[in-house]
């Protein structure tokens, strides 16, 4: 994964928006970006990430960990045996870009 394309277009955003249905969690931000997460993920309750604004990503040991303000923390597993597909995550642009991480 390109993570230095994804720290250009994720850190210092806020968190306007977040959900869960049945593909999985949809965050949106104030900057018209979208993360959509299929995988299995770990994260605070709702509440205590909106309004947050994305500090870093880090990825390491097959878990994709975003840092919201306040040292909240949502990890994504990016292991084989947490995928729930149709991609592991993905993201999609202002511009209608689309990073899909599988």
């Amino acid at each position: 994964m390109e993570l230095d394309l994804l720290n250009g277009n994720m850190v210092g955003i806020r968190l306007s928006q977040i959900c869960y249905n049945n593909e999985g969690w949809h965050l949106n931000f104030d900057s018209d970006l979208i993360c959509i997460i299929y995988n299995e993920c770990q994260m605070p309750h709702p509440e205590l990430l909106l309004g947050g604004i994305i500090c870093s990503l880090n990825w390491k040991d097959e878990m994709l960990t975003i840092t919201i303000e306040n040292d909240n923390k949502i990890i994504i597993d990016m292991s084989d045996s947490a995928y729930r597909g149709p991609e592991a995550f993905q993201i999609i642009l202002p511009d209608g870009a689309i990073i899909v991480q599988n």
